[in-house]
């Protein structure tokens, strides 16, 4: 799975719910403070969420992902 601006936050948790820490890393803390988003694309998500730098998030959280492929 690659992660972009369309994937909803909801879905990556489900399908991935150690990827939290990368949430937690970027200062978004989805389960406390932005659980109203779980639904919405990470794209709606940047001002919900006080995401300082989407670009980043989606870049961060697909090199977790990488590196779970590859442990």
């Amino acid at each position: 799975m690659v992660v972009t601006l369309e994937r909803s936050v909801g879905e990556l948790l489900e399908k991935f719910p150690d990827i939290v820490e990368v949430f937690e890393k970027h200062n978004v803390f989805v389960e406390d403070e932005c659980d109203q988003v779980l639904d919405f694309p990470l794209e709606e998500c940047e001002t919900l969420c006080r995401i300082a730098d989407l670009n980043q998030l989606v870049a961060d959280l697909n090199e977790h992902l990488r590196s779970k492929i590859k442990a």
